[in-house]
């Protein structure tokens, strides 16, 4: 049995995006989870290109 690990981190503030220190606790929390560094990371973003979500599947 394959067991699949999902991290998810949404902005503070969606309007103006996901700060640098959102995104760095979404990386820790991905490395606690064990996910490897080469995982890809999906995100939604805002027309600004303003990270909105990040999600790390491992």
């Amino acid at each position: 049995m394959t067991t699949e690990k999902t991290v998810k981190a949404e902005a503070a503030d969606t309007k103006h995006g996901m700060t640098l220190d959102e995104l760095a606790a979404l990386v820790q929390e991905a490395m606690r989870a064990e996910i490897p560094g080469h995982t890809v990371v999906k995100v939604v973003a805002t027309w600004r290109s303003s990270i909105k979500r990040a999600e790390v599947k491992g």
